[in-house]
C-alpha cells in the first residue's frame, strides 16, 4: 500500500505513479522470494536423491564382498575337510566347531539357529 503523506499534497497522476511503483517493487519482491524457494525446494529434493543413490550403492558394494567374504570362508573349509583324514572325528569335530566359531563371530544373530545345529550334528 502506499504511504499518504496528509501534510503533502499528491495529484492524481503523481499518486497513481506512486501507487503503480510500490505494487511493481512488491510483485518483484514476490517473484525473487518465490524464485528462491524453488531453487530451495529444487536443492533440496535433489539432495535427496543423491543421497538415497549413494546409499543404495554402497549397500551393493557391502552386500557383495559380505557374499564374496562368505563364499571364501566356506570354500576354505571345504578344502580343510576334504583334507583332513576322515578315520579322525575328533578331527573333523574341531574343524566343525572352529567353522561355526567363525560363522558366529561375523554372522547375523538368526545364524546362531543354524551354528547351533552344525555343532550338534
Amino acid at each position: 500500500m502506499p504511504r499518504l503523506n496528509l501534510y503533502s499534497r499528491f495529484s492524481l497522476r503523481r499518486l497513481l505513479r506512486h501507487g503503480r511503483a510500490e505494487v511493481r517493487r512488491s510483485l518483484q519482491a514476490r517473484t525473487v522470494a518465490l524464485a528462491v524457494i524453488l531453487t530451495l525446494a529444487v536443492a533440496i529434493v535433489f539432495s535427496g536423491v543423491s543421497i538415497t543413490s549413494v546409499c543404495a550403492s554402497l549397500l551393493n558394494q557391502i552386500t557383495q564382498q559380505s557374499r564374496n567374504d562368505y563364499s571364501n570362508m566356506v570354500q576354505q573349509t571345504q578344502t580343510s575337510l576334504d583334507a583332513v583324514d576322515v578315520s579322525s572325528t575328533v578331527q573333523v569335530q574341531q574343524l566343525v566347531n572352529d567353522l561355526a566359531s567363525s560363522l558366529q563371530s561375523i554372522g547375523s544373530p538368526h545364524d546362531s539357529i543354524v551354528i547351533s545345529d552344525i555343532k550338534a550334528s
